[in-house]
Order: structure tokens, then sequence, then C-alpha cells
């Protein structure tokens, strides 16, 4: 699709947004956003930038379409946003140190590297703090290597991968946290769970901080009548649902309290390290 074309989709799909009623429109508004994230992004971002995540949420809170096209405003926030994200970095990053030296050269880091809240007081401490999650994921990619013996079941593995989808989802829903290299993270991630309770398909770390979570009733049906947003951290009966609708598997609640345990077990071995 040609830009002035996307450009033009963008506009309607704003106009659309902007003039819906919020009320009783929950999955038109929830299409309507998906595909205005999509098309805002492709058009004026190429960075992954946390700030530019905020520029469009208030772009399309604040969005007026009797002012402004659309693409006009979010262009003049990216513009204010980007000015003030380099002054604030100016102002409180270590002098002569950026985070990439606080966190060593980018090819000595296997997993990539995690950018703190740029508004932590104390940026090395944080950052090194936040390794402890790349450590995670190396443990969930080389779970046959880290675990022997009964431990190293197929069956404790998945469990894994779906605490950590869901640790994953947790941090980026609730903290100013970002990824800038995914693969490793994707790797270790089950896709087919994220893709069970998330409302689109989602391939990228900004697209699960800004894209829903699915109706509590349809990711659970036991839950008829919760008609909100799957909640965040996200309930453990939505792991069982998973399993048994899509993997055919009935598993109940002690068996992964049991395999929590093993999971966070480690977690607290790796931070106490």
């Amino acid at each position: 699709m040609e830009r002035d074309i996307q450009e033009a989709r963008l506009n309607e799909i704003a106009d659309q947004w902007a003039r819906l009623e919020p009320e009783g429109n929950e999955a038109a508004r929830q299409t309507l956003y998906i595909e205005l994230f999509t098309l805002a992004f492709q058009l004026y971002d190429t960075s992954g930038a946390m700030w530019v995540v905020d520029a469009f949420e208030e772009a399309i809170e604040k969005f007026d379409p009797a002012r402004a096209l659309f693409s006009h405003y979010f262009a003049h926030l990216l513009k204010k946003r980007r000015i003030d994200a380099h002054r604030y970095e100016q102002r409180h990053s270590p002098t002569g140190i950026s985070l990439d030296d606080l966190v060593g050269k980018k090819d000595q880091v296997e997993l990539g590297k995690l950018l703190e809240d740029i508004h932590a007081e104390n940026p090395e401490h944080a950052i090194m703090k936040e390794f402890k999650f790349l450590e995670l994921t190396s443990m969930i990619l080389n779970f046959t290597q880290c675990h022997l013996g009964k431990s190293g079941n197929e069956i404790r593995r998945n469990w894994y991968r779906i605490f950590y989808t869901e640790d994953i989802t947790d941090t980026l829903k609730t903290k100013s946290l970002r990824f800038v290299h995914e693969r490793d993270v994707f790797a270790a991630i089950n896709q087919s769970y994220l893709d069970y309770y998330m409302s689109a398909p989602c391939t990228t770390m900004k697209q699960i901080q800004v894209i829903p979570l699915r109706p509590y009733c349809q990711v659970v049906p036991e839950r008829e009548g919760r008609t909100e947003e799957t909640p965040v951290p996200i309930p453990s009966d939505v792991s069982l649902s998973y399993l048994r609708r899509c993997e055919g598997k009935r598993v109940g609640k002690s068996t992964r309290s049991n395999q929590m345990k093993f999971y966070e077990e480690e977690k607290k071995l790796m931070r106490s390290c």
C-alpha cells in the first residue's frame, strides 16, 4: 500500500475512533485500535522507543477530528516527545556514560538488552537487576541443558514456557521496560498461549504493550458475564483453560501450583546470585 493511501486510511480510522461512543462498542473500538496502531507505527515509528508509544496513546486520547488530521497531530506529538526524550536523556544519563556503556557492547549480550524506565533514580543498578530476566530467558531456551534427570522433562518445560509468557506480558503491561532485541524472548515464550489470551496476534513487544487482552469470559468460558479485559497478572484459570481447549489436556489447579513452585524457586535463585 502506498504511503499516501496508508495515511488516508489512518486518518479515516482515527475519525471513526474519535466519533465512536466508548460505551457499548468494545468490539468495534478494539478492531479500530489495532488497525490504527499498526498503520501509525508502520508510517511513523522506526525506533520502538517507549516515548513513541506514549505519544500514540496521547494522540488517540486527545485527537479532535474537527481541529486537524490525525496524521498531522500524531507527527506533531512525535516531534515534541522526541525533543523531550533527548533533553531528559542528556539531564539524567551519567556524565560520559550511555546506557549501552553500562550494559556492555551489544555483541557481548547474546540475548539482547533491557532498557530500564528512564525515571529510575539509579539506571546502572536497575539495568543490572533486569539482567536476571535475561538469565531466565536463557534458562528457558536451554532448558534441557539446565535441567537434568527428572527436572528435565517436557511437561515442566511446557509449564515454564507458559509461566514465562505470563511474566513477559505482565512486565510489558505494567512496567516501562522494553526489549531492544526480541528474537530470543519470542523463541522462549509459548506463542500459541500468547495468541490465546491476546486480542490479536503479537509478534513484537510493542504489540504486547498496547494491544488489549481478550475479554475474560472468552478466554475462560466459566467466567460467563466477565466481559472486561482479562486481568494482568494473568489468573491461573487462563492457562488451565488454554491447556484444556487448545491442547486437550485436563490439568488441575494443584498441578499448576506445584509447577509454579519449581519455576518461582529457580527465579529466586537467579535473584540471589
